[in-house]
């Protein structure tokens, strides 16, 4: 099987199929796609509402819930109780065959009428403002996340406690305003960290210990701006650091304000906006970002040459040097 070139269905834009790929289809006995692989990637998360919450009515017991199907829609949906109980049946909703019909046009029949679980959110106590979470206790607010427990405001949390306003954090407690950071205790302010404890505004930091406005530290303690000091003088300055942020606030393009207990300034990001998840959930024009002075990088046009064919690499690691 040849490489392939076809046009995009949607956006119309070219997209290749590697001879790899009409293998893999083949095994798996599916056509090959005719969408690009960035339409494929939207029509998928078309599919998923994680965020959007509304409050409606169980369409079985009639207790009030909250759901990620908004009521004013035409879908049908059961609190946890009814939906996971057996006082109804799936099989009762059932529906012919009809060939004078598209599939989708009667499976979006039967999804319409078949009662549907009002939020993935399973096995979770005092946490129903959640949705694709398990396991949590005393949650809000929090998605995509599981065995935490009072967290809130917070996305793919994973074994957190006490904690709030996190985007991808794992086996930690007591963090505040972090991204992407694991195995950590009392981290404030800090992005891709690991077993960091009680620190501010650290960014790629391993094993660090009382430090504040670090940097690619590993292994420190009582280190300010990457600078080593002793626990006395650490002790001595953080408090006049913090007071001189409150009193000496950034203050970006846009004249907003940037005291102590600010997360980043985002014009200060080491990427545009529209390279960052921010522009996946929360999509602005070029015109938009700019206006909130966001950075933006136009796409650049990419005509990459094939440097070595499929059929050249090597098939075991051995033979590459």
């Amino acid at each position: 099987m040849k490489q392939e070139t076809k046009n995009c269905q949607n956006c119309k834009a070219m997209f290749t199929i590697e001879p790899d790929n009409f293998g893999f289809y083949e095994k798996i006995k599916v056509p090959p796609p005719t969408f690009c692989p960035e339409c494929r990637m939207q029509r998928r998360m078309t599919w998923r509402n994680e965020r959007s919450l509304y409050k409606r009515q169980c369409g079985l017991c009639s207790k009030g819930m909250i759901s990620m199907y908004n009521p004013a829609g035409s879908y049908a949906a059961y609190c946890h109780d009814c939906w996971w109980g057996d006082a109804w049946n799936p099989l009762d909703f059932g529906l012919e065959y009809d060939f004078n019909k598209t599939f989708f046009e009667q499976y979006t029949e039967l999804l319409k009428k078949t009662p549907l679980l009002t939020l993935s959110n399973l096995n979770s106590i005092n946490s129903e403002y959640g949705n694709f979470t398990d396991n949590n206790k005393g949650c809000y607010l929090v998605f995509g996340s599981g065995f935490s427990e009072n967290v809130r405001y917070t996305r793919m949390a994973n074994w957190v406690k006490d904690s709030q306003d996190l985007l991808n954090i794992g086996k930690s407690e007591l963090m505040y305003e972090c991204v992407n950071s694991f195995d950590s205790y009392g981290l404030k302010y800090s992005l891709n960290c690991k077993n960091c404890t009680d620190s501010y505004f650290l960014y790629n930091c391993r094993n660090c210990n009382e430090c504040f406005g670090c940097i690619n530290l590993v292994s420190k303690s009582n280190c300010i701006f990457n600078k080593q000091y002793t626990k006395e003088q650490y002790e001595e300055l953080i408090p006049k650091i913090i007071k001189h942020m409150n009193n000496m606030p950034y203050i970006d393009s846009k004249k907003r304000i940037y005291k102590y207990g600010e997360f980043f300034p985002a014009e200060l990001s080491c990427f545009y906006y529209n390279e960052t998840i921010a522009q996946e959930y929360l999509p602005l024009t070029k015109e938009e970002a700019l206006e909130q002075s966001y950075k933006w990088k136009d796409r650049e046009k990419r005509n990459y040459a094939i440097d070595i064919r499929n059929e050249n690499i090597p098939d075991s690691i051995k033979e590459v040097y």
